[in-house]
């Protein structure tokens, strides 16, 4: 008997503590290992994020001279929330101005949403008997998620905004007993709409759907709810105050997918062959348009082929070889749906209601489905995968009365999830960096050692701007001091708020070379201009990516 508590106690005991120990390390093996190298490159987006963040961190102005940015950083003209800017500002102070320093912050929220996973699966399904084992499921399925993964290994504002919204809800969830925790969770709800735009619209909804479920937790900590309310309402007040200007608007502006000419010129036209009677106006109205757009949109994030698939179309959003789910996980989702709506309960309405919520911003933009915009939603759809797996593995256990039969059904599912997980993960690490070199604008920090390492050679340099923010690759990779930068800002030619000359370098190909002396030029891959080939560099697939010749106008 007393060897038999022995072994329950250590049973215990690693559940309780090795188990999430595990779990952990796991997770931060995933999202940390290369960090620096996988993706093999910065794309442009991550490149001025992490030059921001370094002005940030030695002027205390965006490399545009704005001192402390709260709202947004101007960037490139797109207005970017600043959350994620500080987060790399502070990376940097320890790492430097590295790749790895600017992935970090996601990489480590990445990190946090599975150990969010663990304590919010405990609260969600408190009254299960045996949830260690559908605790472990669930962390394993957001820690082996190609979605969760995706975006947790690059400089994605999205990932740090879904951990910020992800331990807002937690703390919502616990609030019940301790009341303290709605504060908490209006600050972690303040920081996600201050780091993601997707969050502006997902807050307020998933806030909604816990007031409409939990509606005698609000009214028994009223009080609380108001201060935290008051609260959240402060912190966001200067983000309303400038809710017309294009910090806040443009971005939705630019994304929208009700900003198009197209649709309204042809609901005109139908209204003329009708005669353009009032019932016509009624019948051919605009909002028809705008509903089933948005519709269309909205569950186009539902598609079993983007789903388990291929999944995003972008490919620096997925690898185009599996959707955001395995396709193992479309029997385990369908389970765990249908088991959470056979016996509803209002934490695993709440959990439902999480998913679509995060759909809607991605719903009211162009070029859906969106596995950036809807990543908020993390990790409640892996969640019921983790559960349809878990009450797939019980239900056998119930009725296989054959040994043989509760031993293997369990390994089956193990070894099948192996292998979908290893094959990605191998492809992700592998060849998924050949295939996605392209996308990740791979040969910029190359191409910028070689234009430093000639610079004083030339009097004029000109990069093409065919691949998109070359001065903004010069300043990161050569750390370039960001207080040089802002004596620039108001003395030179800009295009969308990137600067076009820096020192003797113009990005951007010459209308006309120089007579005198030899320029260097450097050629994107269907750039055409004559002059001796000094350098090259090709992607992956030996594909050329930049040229440098010398040239002059004879």
């Amino acid at each position: 008997m007393r060897i038999i508590r022995i072994v329950k106690k250590i049973k215990q005991n690693f559940l309780e503590f090795f188990l999430p120990v595990f779990v952990v390390l796991l997770a931060a093996f995933l999202r940390l290992y290369k960090l620096g190298k996988v993706p093999c490159s910065l794309y442009w987006e991550e490149a001025a994020l992490g030059y921001d963040a370094y002005s940030i961190l030695k002027t205390g102005k965006d490399f545009h001279g704005n001192s402390f940015p709260i709202v947004a950083f101007e960037s490139f003209g797109d207005f970017k929330p600043s959350g994620y800017f500080y987060a790399a500002a502070i990376s940097e102070f320890f790492f430097g101005l590295n790749q790895f320093a600017v992935r970090l912050p996601s990489a480590l929220a990445g990190i946090g949403i599975v150990v969010l996973t663990m304590l919010i699966t405990k609260e969600i399904f408190e009254k299960e008997k045996h949830k260690n084992s559908l605790v472990l499921l669930s962390c394993l399925t957001v820690i082996l998620s190609p979605w969760a993964l995706q975006f947790s290994r690059a400089g994605f504002e999205a990932s740090l905004a879904a951990f910020f919204s992800c331990l807002g809800i937690w703390l919502l969830l616990i609030a019940k007993n301790k009341s303290f925790c709605f504060l908490l969770s209006a600050l972690s709800f303040v920081l996600s709409i201050y780091t993601y735009h997707s969050a502006r619209i997902f807050v307020p909804l998933i806030l909604l759907s816990y007031a409409l479920l939990f509606f005698n937790i609000i009214k028994k900590w009223w009080k609380w709810i108001i201060a935290s309310t008051l609260l959240g309402a402060i912190l966001v007040l200067p983000i309303v105050l400038k809710i017309k200007d294009p910090q806040i608007s443009h971005r939705f502006q630019e994304t929208s997918a009700f900003t198009e000419v197209a649709p309204i010129i042809e609901i005109n036209e139908k209204r003329e062959v009708d005669g353009n009677t009032f019932l016509s106006r009624i019948i051919h109205h605009r909002y028809w348009y705008y509903c089933e757009t948005f519709l269309k949109n909205t569950f186009s994030h539902l598609d079993p082929n983007y789903l388990f698939i291929k999944g995003d179309e972008n490919m620096r959003h997925s690898t185009g070889q599996v959707g955001i789910f395995y396709p193992i996980d479309a029997l385990s989702l369908l389970v765990g749906l249908t088991f959470l709506i056979k016996k509803p309960g209002k934490k695993s309405l709440f959990l439902i209601l999480w998913w679509l919520a995060a759909l809607v911003p991605a719903g009211l933009t162009k070029a859906t489905p969106h596995a950036l915009r809807t990543l908020l939603a993390l990790p409640a759809p892996q969640l019921i995968v983790g559960y349809g797996i878990w009450k797939i593995i019980k239900q056998i256990l119930l009725i296989g009365h054959i040994k043989l039969i509760k031993n293997f059904i369990p390994a089956t599912v193990f070894v099948t999830y192996t292998f979908f997980a290893s094959r990605h993960l191998y492809d992700y690490f592998g060849d998924y960096q050949r295939r996605a070199s392209w996308d990740w604008q791979y040969g910029y920090r190359e191409m910028v050692q070689f234009v430093s390492k000639n610079k004083e050679n030339y009097e004029k340099i000109y990069i093409t701007q065919s691949l998109g923010r070359p001065s903004m690759y010069f300043f990161f990779y050569n750390k370039i001091d960001p207080a040089r930068v802002q004596q620039e800002e108001n003395r030179v030619p800009k295009d969308q708020s990137e600067m076009l000359r820096f020192e003797n370098i113009t990005f951007g190909l010459p209308n006309k070379l120089p007579s005198q002396k030899e320029a260097l030029i450097i050629l994107g891959p269907d750039d055409r201009l004559d002059g001796r080939l000094l350098w090259q560099i090709e992607d992956f697939q030996k594909k050329p990516i930049f040229r440098a010749i010398e040239a002059k106008n004879v």
